[in-house]
């Protein structure tokens, strides 16, 4: 039943988007349960597009007469690490690291001139198609001896996987490069590396295409403690599965099929994160008020005792960063360009007069960088912007040569970044300060017993983060 907190009637054009609402799902799950092989599992996006690209892999097995299968995800009677190697299992994941971003603090708040942002088309699933990976079951023990004898070159070939213990006693970043040390990690419960005097004195899990930026990025002076490596390896194991997606992507885009492309670009960009996933999960614990109505939901740790193979999102990931960083160092290298901002799979930077007269794929020609709009892991032309300003981290503002005023900010919603657009329009980037927060009306959905309530609130942006006024309008 859908009533509004005074008792009033709902508006038609509510009940409408309520009504298209179900819709779209009921026609979502009806398509995920058509065309998925196992339907007694978990209704969520991940399980479903992880259980897709097993039933990939299996038949991949078949054709091809191989034995990726069981390399890959085990054995349905037990996970690919036995528990007994759990002790292990937890000091590999410390070498799991989310995505990258970055933000030169010289520019941070500063109106900026011309600039280009380019994007790599679908990073994640680029990698996974072209790239190897190790089998688990390979793993031993990484010598002293055979670490001092690595090469660079070595550390960002494609059939070498290792993983590092360092002992890090000083680091300090080289004049004109950029941090590449993880700041994110994607796990529960690991220590979050934001400074480098957090590490100092510390300890560093890291794949050897991480040791490779971090050698080049930094003044370090360490100390191998110790490390291991994979001696067989798989190749491209996702290929037919990224190529299969990314084929219904393209030919539902020409034919307007919007649920089937969404499901295709879930199937692309989720599948890598189940490798990743924590043993340890959140429960909500409910509790009731007198009237038997939840009030709140306390968190529980729960251990689910299945390890995944981690190793495959160790390296899925590091290897997209050593994409990015590899794109980086060439505008980097550039005497018209200076590299300002990063983020995951993009990179922004600033353009001199000699290169705004020219293309975006004139620019990327003369840079060394492959540039498409469609082909996978080349990069496209997101913006051309006019001018710019960066407060943070994934909150910024771009003037695109149009006169388009692009605004992004996390944990801003469209209608809220839209507000700041119109005010810079009137009043220019001078709007966006770091002396002190802003004030925008954003529409919020909030969880409330019996349902969910739509609100109008005024959110803070500050210049480190996003917080919730407790004013209602």
């Amino acid at each position: 039943l859908l009533v509004r907190k005074d008792s009033s009637d709902l508006a038609p054009w509510e009940w409408q988007a309520f009504n298209n609402q179900f819709l779209l799902v009921e026609k979502l799950v009806n398509l995920l349960l058509t065309n998925n092989k196992y339907k007694k599992v978990r209704m969520t996006r991940s399980t479903m597009v992880f259980n897709r690209l097993k039933e990939q892999i299996l038949n991949d097995d078949k054709q091809l007469q191989r034995h990726y299968y069981q390399a890959i995800f085990g054995t349905n009677k037990k996970p690919v690490f036995t528990q007994q190697e759990r002790t292990l299992y937890n000091t590999l994941r410390h070498a799991y690291y989310g995505g990258f971003n970055y933000l030169k603090k010289e520019v941070i708040g500063r109106e900026l001139g011309a600039g280009i942002d380019l994007d790599i088309n679908s990073l994640y699933p680029y990698v996974m198609s072209n790239f190897n990976f190790p089998v688990q079951s390979s793993m031993k023990r990484l010598p002293k001896a055979k670490f001092k004898r690595l090469k660079k070159e070595d550390l960002i070939n494609n059939n070498f996987f290792a993983i590092f213990h360092l002992a890090i006693y000083k680091i300090k970043l080289k004049p004109n490069h950029y941090p590449t040390i993880p700041q994110k990690s994607n796990f529960i419960q690991n220590k979050r590396i934001n400074r480098l005097d957090e590490i100092n004195g510390g300890e560093l899990y890291v794949s050897n295409f991480d040791f490779y930026y971090l050698l080049k990025n930094y003044n370090i002076r360490y100390e191998y403690v110790d490390g291991v490596m994979w001696t067989k390896m798989l190749k491209q194991p996702f290929k037919s599965f990224v190529d299969k997606n990314i084929k219904i992507k393209n030919e539902a885009t020409l034919k307007h099929q919007k649920i089937t492309r969404l499901l295709a670009k879930l199937n692309l960009n989720m599948c890598y994160g189940k490798f990743g996933q924590s043993p340890l999960f959140q429960t909500g614990v409910p509790f009731f008020n007198e009237d038997e109505q939840i009030t709140e939901f306390e968190g529980k740790l729960t251990d689910s005792g299945y390890l995944r193979n981690v190793t495959l999102a160790i390296f899925i990931t590091s290897i997209a960063r050593h994409v990015l960083f590899s794109n980086i160092d060439k505008i980097i290298n550039c005497s018209h360009c200076q590299f300002i901002y990063s983020d995951t799979d993009s990179i922004h930077f600033l353009i001199d007069d000699e290169f705004q007269q020219l293309t975006t794929a004139q620019i990327c020609e003369r840079l060394g960088i492959n540039f498409d709009a469609v082909k996978l892991g080349a990069f496209k032309e997101e913006r051309r912007f006019k001018a710019a300003k960066f407060l943070r981290n994934k909150g910024y503002v771009e003037i695109l040569e149009n006169g388009k005023i692009e605004v992004v900010i996390s944990g801003l919603n469209e209608g809220a970044c839209k507000v700041v657009a119109q005010q810079i329009k009137r009043h220019g980037l001078s709007y966006l300060t770091l002396d002190e927060p802003l004030l925008v009306p954003m529409w919020q959905v909030m969880r409330v017993p019996g349902g969910s309530l739509i609100r109008n609130r005024l959110v803070t942006i500050n210049k480190s983060d996003i917080s919730l006024k407790q004013q209602l309008l």
